[in-house]
């Protein structure tokens, strides 16, 4: 996942400079608020997420983020507007700053994985499936004990 690696390069890459790029974006991107546009606050959002891309200083992670970014920004549309999943919190963004300043590759591994998990879960083919193991399934999903 791009965003994960581009945060632990960001971590062990950061500068003074880059630091204040990324929290100017975390503060404007903000909290999201019921009712406002989620265009605009996705686009906010994805300027936070270029920030830490950018501080990677990988020339091809950061082309290849660009290139995914709009396929990115309509999953997470589709994933608040039409399937309900809320939005990853400002707590779980600010989580990310932190361990990026702190300079702490492995948090901030973690922290962008906690903010992609809710999307993850979204679009998992098995997001409806209940929770049985996998050998216990059959092709259909269904519990081959529930027989």
């Amino acid at each position: 996942m791009l965003e994960v690696e581009a945060a632990r390069l960001a971590a062990l890459r950061r500068t003074t400079t880059d630091l204040k790029r990324i929290k100017s974006r975390l503060v404007a991107r903000g909290h999201w608020v019921e009712g406002q546009s989620v265009d605009m606050f996705l686009e906010r959002d994805s300027a936070f997420h270029c920030a830490i891309a950018e501080t990677s200083r990988n020339r091809a992670l950061i082309e290849l983020y660009r290139y995914f970014l709009g396929t990115a920004r309509d999953a997470a549309r589709a994933a608040m507007v039409e399937h309900g999943v809320t939005e990853p919190s400002l707590s779980l963004h600010d989580d990310l700053y932190h361990a990026i300043k702190a300079g702490d590759p492995i948090q901030a591994a973690h922290a962008a994985l906690a903010i992609l998990h809710p999307l993850i879960d979204a679009f998992s083919l098995d997001h409806r499936v209940p929770d049985i193991p996998i050998s216990e399934r059959n092709i259909s999903g269904i519990s081959k004990q529930g027989r």
